[in-house]
């Protein structure tokens, strides 16, 4: 993970945006240990629903942002299966 400078975590804690991929790395991980340290005692069953979150994330992003963006440029450039 990459670490992030002391002023970018108090950025990050005033409620700043992410501007580079580790600040956006920073701000899930912290999340994501927030969600952990309600649950008391780390079990098997919290990793997972963080893990699952994690991957529904990425899907939704990848279904949202990136399908449109990669239909975009198949109209653009032609499809590699032509």
């Amino acid at each position: 993970m990459p670490y992030i400078t002391e002023n970018e975590k108090v950025q990050m804690a005033l409620g700043h945006t992410p501007s580079t991929v580790g600040q956006l790395t920073y701000a899930i991980t912290r999340e994501c240990n927030a969600f952990v340290s309600t649950r008391g005692a780390i079990r098997y069953a919290t990793i997972a629903w963080v893990m699952g979150a994690l991957i529904c994330a990425a899907l939704e992003f990848y279904r949202r942002v990136a399908v449109p963006h990669e239909d975009r440029k198949i109209e653009e450039n032609g499809d590699v299966y032509d």
